[in-house]
């Protein structure tokens, strides 16, 4: 709801401000108050507005609020505010006419047996930490996917953010702004010097760093948006956490029916949803093993390459399809990114010649 209402919101900005002459931003804002009031959803009294270059305040009230009353009739009321859509139209719209990325939330809503729907719009340095943490972290528990909660930490505070692997420089998920941004992130992952803004936090528990987010922006990053995002990370430890649990149950299933295979050359008693692969077509095994302790950040650092990758004996498991070169260039880029994931600490345990990877390190069944 929130995105479709940063949408409009938006997209009615940038019809009005091309439509007719404005004297000031002021003048603009508080046409944005009355042309949301035309459009029905709601009425809105703008109570306090303080505007310069560098910050923008604004204080308001909402009346007849649509999206509090329908959620009122068939969900009951809420212990959180619930009107959404409005405060993403309010945040479209100043982004818009503002040109900064711009905080919005509810003070109180009568969704949650308020009084009244009260709404704060103000710059990031100006909205209390704790309200906005407050606001992103109950849209996070219920979100799913990798890519949304990226996508909604993206939309609230304007920047652009990756989730990359611990070890080494490429991502789970990414958001982009633009492709400046874009551009800033390939400098950092190639190690070349960044034109623009960067900050990286880990999301870690205890001594287990699942993943790093990477922040961009076109400015440095305001404190208050790094403490945010700080403050979120437990949300992101919860997520890789989960996933490491899912990773590990179907490896054991993968490495249970796979030795079943090995040991009775059958097909039939092997769960076709379990792997990717085709083993009815020539395929290679590649065993990888190395004195890096924990599996998880080895498999981190080589699920890009192949699809079924999984652990059997503290040894990591790769099958390829198609032909041994096939197998023979996943090897050697898997062993690429291991080096490099572990430089100093670790070390493969396999034969090169001239270069290569001899083909004792892969065999066919």
């Amino acid at each position: 709801m929130i995105r479709y209402g940063i949408s409009n919101g938006y997209n009615a900005a940038k019809a009005i401000m091309h439509e007719f002459p404005w004297r000031t931003k002021e003048e603009l804002i508080l046409a944005g108050t009355a042309l949301h009031t035309l459009a029905g959803p709601v009425m809105v009294e703008a109570e306090k507005m303080e505007l310069d270059e560098q910050s923008l305040y604004m204080r308001g009230s909402w009346y007849y609020s649509y999206e509090y009353e329908e959620h009122v009739k068939h969900l009951g009321f809420s212990e959180e505010t619930v009107c959404w859509e409005l405060i993403g139209y309010v945040k479209g719209y100043l982004r818009a006419v503002y040109g900064k990325d711009i905080v919005v939330y509810e003070e109180s809503c009568r969704g949650r047996k308020d009084a009244n729907c009260t709404f704060v719009a103000c710059s990031p340095h100006l909205a209390p930490p704790e309200q906005l943490n407050e606001q992103l972290m109950n849209r996070l528990l219920k979100e799913k996917s990798l890519r949304t909660l990226l996508m909604l930490m993206s939309e609230e505070l304007n920047i652009s953010i990756v989730a990359e692997r611990s070890m080494i420089r490429h991502p789970f998920e990414q958001v982009m702004l633009d492709d400046a941004h874009n551009a800033v992130y390939k400098q950092y992952s190639e190690a070349k010097r960044i034109d623009g803004h960067l900050e990286i936090l880990k999301v870690q528990s205890n001594q287990t760093v699942y993943a790093k987010l990477i922040l961009i922006s076109d400015t440095p990053i305001h404190p208050v948006t790094k403490q945010i995002v700080e403050r979120s990370l437990l949300i992101f430890v919860w997520y890789f956490n989960v996933t490491l649990r899912n990773a590990t149950r179907n490896w054991q299933q993968q490495a249970e029916a796979f030795e079943l295979l090995l040991q009775q050359q059958k097909l039939e008693h092997i769960d076709p949803q379990l792997f990717s692969i085709n083993f009815t077509e020539p395929f290679r095994v590649v065993v990888l093993k190395s004195d890096v302790a924990d599996v998880y950040e080895q498999y981190l650092s080589l699920e890009k390459h192949v699809n079924d990758l999984f652990i059997m004996k503290n040894e990591l498991i790769l099958l390829v399809q198609e032909t041994i070169h096939r197998a023979r260039e996943v090897a050697e880029l898997c062993v690429y990114d291991f080096e490099k994931a572990f430089p100093k600490k670790s070390r493969l345990f396999w034969r090169r010649k001239n270069g290569t990877l001899i083909s004792g390190f892969t065999y066919e069944l």
